[in-house]
């Protein structure tokens, strides 16, 4: 299969020229990998590449970034896109720090990814080591994933059989 990697998650979606013009233009994407998406832009991921990429079995976000002062809706989409019924195994936020904007693109897609299998998200010891000025303990990150896990859970899931990871920090 192919593999897809956008350097640049805000030109590959803002680009005119990927727009896709049918179903099949991205029959063949396997996996895609977005370096930074913001917040805003989730609509336009489900609209442009997830709703024309029927295969879709892997979508990795280093980075979701967000604005503050923005009060932005992520959706509602109008369609759930197909690869969400039947392909989308695995989805990995590798810098997650459970703030709420992250938990409604996480929530959204346990709520709509029917075969998800895994969800990975990064470790919160950087967010901890930020906000504490100093490096969280082990029992502290496994406290803060605990806290995430039970957030998580509140939500409705799709799928029965997706197991929730978190990197090692």
């Amino acid at each position: 299969g192919v593999s897809c990697k956008a350097l640049n998650g805000v030109k590959i979606l803002d680009d005119s020229s990927v727009l896709p013009r049918s179903y099949h233009t991205f029959s063949n994407l396997v996996s895609f990998e977005v370096d930074v998406i913001y917040y805003g832009q989730i609509g336009l991921l489900f609209d442009i590449i997830l709703q024309f990429s029927p295969n879709l079995a892997s979508l990795i976000f280093h980075k979701l970034f967000w604005f503050h002062e923005l009060h932005e809706d992520v959706l509602p989409f109008n369609i759930v896109p197909r690869c969400l019924w039947i392909s989308l195994k695995s989805i990995e936020v590798r810098k997650f720090y459970g703030c709420p904007e992250e938990m409604e693109v996480v929530k959204l897609f346990l709520e709509s990814a029917r075969v998800l299998q895994t969800i990975t998200l990064g470790s919160s010891s950087h967010h901890l080591e930020h906000l504490n000025k100093r490096k969280p303990t082990a029992e502290e990150v496994e406290d803060a994933n605990d806290i995430i896990l039970e957030q998580l859970q509140t939500f409705s899931w799709a799928s029965a059989d997706c197991a929730v990871k978190f990197l090692s920090p």
